[in-house]
């Protein structure tokens, strides 16, 4: 207490105001966003300086073990959000066919070359290659989402890949193991802060080395990856407003990228494009170079993999038979796979 004392809260001039907002947070039909106190602000920073203090001398509350990090709700480096795609997105979730059963079962969902390998982006060309992303288009009651992944695999393995992904039923629930996810660090220590270099194991805490298996209990189809999934804990919105998949430490590291001030990208020479899927689309984008993935990858094949479902908005449980029946044959599923 002494400590927010002199930071200077005080009863005369803050008590009535933090009362009147613990009230109205009370409240049902207050605000969806939640204000704090201005006595709970002046605490938190009281905190976080003992934390810090204790932890400086190796004397961390037992809560923390030393591991986690605390983080301002902003980020103190005020990275500006990617910039939106500036190629054109295909429209999935068009107005035609109009029977909604017939787009629902074999509605064209077209991914175009410009998409996959733009031949340049930021002024630099020479071929860049899509090698993580997500997509979502929305149009009169039809959605269309898609997931877009990149599999570093050995040569042997190239074709057992393409048949498992080809004939899954269904593709989701972690069939493509989901990219690792980097947090607690802010946007301008990637790639050089240590939290950003992740460990695969199969040890406790550390990150399974990615599979595709047909079934769990194979030992299944190891491939590499060139991304992380950079989620930053922050919602603050002057942040990022999201996560974004950017390049790995171990591509980083190989190529000495670093960041241009104020993206989120991983720069030298122009190597990485982060961007942003603007209305009536969401979603974001990771690009890298075609020349740097093929050196990174090296005797590895490089595969790329689009999957996502169509859907049509309506009330589940008055949904009509022939929609139930389309999902329980995952007939609305579709998916593109090619080598790069």
């Amino acid at each position: 207490m002494a400590r927010v004392w002199e930071l200077g809260w005080r009863e005369k001039e803050f008590g009535s105001v933090d009362q009147s907002i613990a009230a109205n947070a009370e409240r049902p039909y207050g605000s969806k966003r939640r204000v704090e106190r201005y006595g709970k602000k002046y605490g938190w920073i009281a905190y976080h300086e003992m934390v810090g203090r204790l932890a400086d001398v190796g004397r961390a509350p037992a809560s923390l073990g030393g591991a986690e990090r605390l983080l301002p709700d902003i980020d103190p480096t005020f990275h500006a959000r990617p910039p939106v795609a500036p190629m054109s997105l295909p429209l999935w979730a068009p107005v035609e066919p109009t029977d909604d059963q017939v787009w629902l079962t074999s509605g064209t969902m077209a991914v175009p070359d410009h998409l996959w390998s733009p031949e340049e982006i930021h002024g630099v060309d020479g071929g860049w290659l899509l090698v993580e992303g997500y997509l979502d288009h929305r149009h009169d009651g039809r959605t269309v989402f898609g997931f877009f992944r990149t599999l570093l695999l050995k040569p042997e393995d190239v074709e057992l890949a393409r048949q498992l992904a080809s004939e899954r039923q269904y593709p989701g629930n972690q069939f493509f193991p989901p990219l690792p996810t980097v947090r607690d660090v802010l946007a301008a220590e990637m790639p050089w802060n240590p939290r950003f270099e992740l460990t695969f194991d199969d040890a406790p805490g550390a990150f399974p080395h990615p599979t595709l298996r047909d079934d769990w209990q194979d030992d299944g189809i190891g491939f590499g990856q060139v991304a992380v999934d950079f989620s930053p804990d922050s919602t603050s919105e002057i942040g990022l407003g999201g996560g974004y998949d950017v390049p790995s430490f171990e591509f980083a590291a190989r190529f000495g990228l670093r960041q241009l001030p104020g993206t989120v990208g991983l720069d030298g020479r122009r190597a990485s494009a982060v961007f942003r899927a603007d209305k009536p689309w969401r979603g974001h984008l990771l690009y890298l170079r075609r020349d740097l993935v093929e050196s990174f990858a090296g005797d590895r094949r490089t595969m790329q993999v689009a999957w996502g479902e169509r859907e049509i908005a309506a009330d589940w449980p008055s949904a009509p038979s022939w929609m139930r029946a389309v999902h329980r044959s995952y007939a609305h599923i579709w998916r593109h796979i090619r080598n790069a």
